[in-house]
């Protein structure tokens, strides 16, 4: 199209300064008809610790309090499903398919989980200790955090981290 008057003496404006919002799924206007939207990583980041906390206080429990080494695989799995789609909803609402950098994001979150809870969990079963004399961190030096890692890691530590990081980006998806 040229910019050529028309009559009465109007011009017409180049074509990419015509263009028209289109709506995407879930009612979001995008600008750009030529690319996806951004997504909100920060939202997104929010939303998974958000729901991440929540199962850091399940791994607490199952772990350093009722130790149950068999249902954390379980818990991993359903923390890690929920937390990837509370992430993506918060990344990109509205959208059925989701970026690169959302789906990294949740997996990274959900990873982040078995981190957080095993670590939580090695403190709390220090600090509920029955009838020790010392103190908290006295316990926490003569039993350090990667020794007591390397022997709870072996039975199921890896399952663990497989299905936090299967079922993160499955969900996420």
């Amino acid at each position: 199209m040229t910019n050529a008057a028309l009559p009465g003496g109007e011009t017409r404006p180049p074509e990419a300064a015509r263009r028209e919002p289109f709506e995407r799924p879930g009612g979001a206007v995008a600008t750009d008809p030529y690319g996806p939207a951004r997504p909100h990583l920060l939202r997104g980041l929010a939303y998974g610790i958000g729901m991440a906390f929540i199962f850091v206080a399940g791994w607490i429990l199952l772990k350093a309090i009722l130790d149950l080494s068999a249902g954390l695989v379980f818990l991993a799995a359903m923390a890690a499903w929920l937390t990837g789609t509370a992430v993506a909803l918060g990344a990109e609402p509205g959208t059925l398919r989701r970026q690169r950098s959302t789906v990294l994001l949740a997996v990274g979150i959900c990873v982040g989980i078995w981190f957080v809870g095993t670590y939580a969990a090695y403190v709390t079963s220090l600090a509920i200790l029955p009838e020790s004399t010392i103190d908290l961190m006295a316990r926490m030096a003569n039993a350090p955090f990667l020794d007591g890692l390397g022997a709870t890691f072996i039975p199921s530590g890896p399952l663990e981290v497989i299905a936090l990081a299967l079922f993160g980006w499955l969900g996420a998806r």
